[in-house]
């Protein structure tokens, strides 16, 4: 045990140096007072919920957000407006890409990715990478890249919930199969 603690901070060094873009994140100086003084987790806590899976969303959320600081260089509000403003910017340039997709295509990718800042990085990564090089998204590039991210997304969650929910992969098959007709019928409008 003692030799794999040592071969850790080795391995991660030997990367540092050698990787041009790597950063070295430190869990112990995450901002968690936030959630420390929460009044609502203090209360959760205190009538006895599990509060497992929210801190793990939560934690996922920090480490995120903590990526997005390093990666654009945010130090404060203003700062963290424009990166997403830079973001967006880049995917609103065309006006045939808004015809193609029907909407704003930054709106496309946010309201794909249920508004979860995770989902939105790795969806505009997914976009980016095979636009490198390129001026401008277009809307082929975003509607192939909703694949490749939906792909990912959905090989994550069945592997986050494959101990939980052991058929997961059979009901999100099952769902995928039948999808044509439970996600195109129009809800009610009331419930």
């Amino acid at each position: 045990m003692e030799g794999r603690a040592r071969a850790k901070p080795a391995i991660l060094k030997y990367v540092k140096s050698k990787v041009a873009h790597s950063v070295e994140i430190d869990p112990t100086e995450l901002a968690m007072s936030y959630v420390s003084n929460s009044d609502v987790l203090r209360f959760l806590q205190a009538i006895g919920a599990d509060l497992e899976l929210t801190f793990q969303v939560l934690w996922k959320h920090v480490i995120c957000i903590e990526f997005i600081r390093l990666r654009f260089n945010v130090e404060n509000e203003s700062a963290s407006q424009s990166v997403f403003a830079k973001i967006a910017e880049r995917f609103r340039r065309d006006d045939r890409k808004q015809r193609s997709l029907n909407v704003d295509p930054f709106e496309y990718m946010v309201e794909r990715t249920l508004m979860r800042p995770r989902d939105i990085i790795a969806f505009v990564n997914e976009c980016l990478r095979p636009a490198q090089g390129k001026y401008e998204v277009p809307a082929t590039i975003i509607k192939q890249a909703e694949i490749e991210f939906s792909r990912i997304r959905r090989e994550a969650l069945e592997q986050e919930w494959q101990s939980a929910f052991p058929s997961i992969k059979k009901l999100l098959d099952f769902l995928g199969t039948r999808r044509s007709r439970i996600f195109r019928r129009p809800l009610p409008r009331t419930m």
